[in-house]
């Protein structure tokens, strides 16, 4: 028992009294910028057909309910209506595709005379990704007057990645007598607005030196779900060496959007007197321990929040709660076209960053733990030149911010 005493205790003074030597700033825990990937079996292909005096007239086959712009590999980058017209002895005037959002605009319009055997969309709207459902609409003109009509709903754009949260019960694993002296539990959270690709979904440790996966797991389900890590490796079911580990969550909506967070792991070890060996210096935290930097993101222009960064904030506020003693920065960002409508690059950030605040202080956080500021585009996390990724700067960053070691005895009694 003294030599377990012993142990923790160096390893308690090594690593608490570096990390909390230092002031306030930002999370270490990493979120990486989401990149789109392949997700297959993904289009759903649906046939409507438009009657003219009692027979069928056309035949229209949306193969694809949902895709992401932009996103070229094995997955829908624009939506596709083939067209087949059943009854060639039909004269038709004119015809006009209107594809309508939710809040009834119209996003794309396409019209002629002849109908074509293909029309496509590739999710633009005025220079911009048009993220959100949709309909098209679909009308004939026939001569004498007659129209025939035909519409489907259920469309889907989606450049959002899905929101990925990991926390672990220790940031530092010691080793004692060849085992963990207490195995690590990791806390995973994932979910997205139109389903998460659980195919896609990975949890792993990895080694820091070589980003070499040395533990994996595949997850089973998208609710809210802990994994318990006992230091050993996947090769030879051995105890990992001391050193320096990587978790790293990786998660893919069905629209092919990906998110990977990471965060860091040390091991270390205590040899048979109780002291310390192969201590890894680490950067000091910036932030809390936990990886509890999230971002949430904004349409063009807007500084409403949308139905995904809803979903995301509650799960920030539930994990805020849990760490009452924490303060909570919020940085308001916009990308550099939307600034071109708005005229205003720093009024609109600061709405952002209003609107997260409003929501934190309707929903239970007092607002001595808040601070709220815009930064208009001058923080880019995405180039702004490429239209699909330009949405990653039209964001809210949430950080949860490190507290001196006295503090954080509120969050432990709590």
């Amino acid at each position: 028992m003294n030599k377990i005493k012993n142990c923790i205790l160096a390893a308690l003074c090594l690593f608490t009294g570096s990390a909390y030597a230092g002031s306030q700033t930002v999370i270490q825990a990493v979120a990486e910028i989401p990149q789109q990937t392949a997700v297959n079996n993904n289009s759903v292909v649906s046939t409507k057909t438009g009657v003219y005096k009692g027979a069928d007239f056309i035949k229209i086959t949306l193969k694809n309910k949902l895709f992401a712009p932009g996103n070229t590999v094995n997955m829908p980058a624009e939506l596709v209506l083939e067209i087949q017209v059943l009854n060639e002895n039909v004269k038709v005037k004119k015809w006009r595709l209107d594809i309508i959002n939710s809040r009834k605009e119209n996003a794309f319009t396409s019209s002629g005379e002849t109908i074509p055997p293909v029309i496509t969309w590739n999710g633009i709207k005025d220079g911009d990704i048009a993220e959100g459902k949709f309909k098209y609409i679909f009308t004939v003109e026939i001569w004498k007057k007659d129209k025939v009509t035909v519409e489907d709903g259920n469309i889907t754009v989606d450049v959002t990645p899905p929101l990925a949260l990991l926390k672990s019960s220790t940031d530092v694993a010691v080793i004692s007598d060849d085992r963990l002296l207490e195995n690590i539990v990791f806390s995973l959270n994932i979910s997205d607005e139109t389903g998460v690709d659980l195919n896609k979904t990975t949890f792993q440790i990895l080694n820091a030196k070589n980003n070499t996966a040395i533990k994996s797991w595949t997850l089973q389900s998208d609710a809210q779900q802990n994994i318990t890590w006992d230091g050993k490796d996947d090769i030879y079911d051995r105890l990992v060496p001391a050193g320096e580990y990587k978790p790293v969550l990786q998660t893919s909506d069905t629209a092919g959007n990906v998110s990977v967070f990471s965060k860091s792991i040390s091991v270390i070890k205590c040899d048979a007197q109780g002291n310390v060996e192969d201590i890894v210096v680490k950067e000091k935290p910036k932030a809390l321990a936990a990886s509890v930097k999230d971002t949430v993101f904004f349409k063009s222009a807007s500084g409403v929040l949308t139905d995904s960064a809803l979903k995301s904030l509650e799960t920030m506020t539930a994990l805020l709660k849990e760490y009452p003693a924490n303060n909570v920065l919020i940085e308001g960002h916009t990308d550099s076209v939307e600034c071109k409508k708005t005229k205003n690059d720093l009024e609109l950030s600061n709405k952002r960053a209003q609107a997260v605040y409003d929501f934190f202080i309707k929903n239970g956080i007092v607002p001595e733990r808040l601070q709220a500021a815009g930064y208009g585009k001058a923080k880019p996390a995405a180039p702004n030149q490429d239209i699909r990724t330009r949405i990653l700067n039209r964001r809210a960053d949430i950080t949860v911010l490190k507290i001196d070691a006295a503090a954080d005895g509120i969050n432990k009694a709590d």
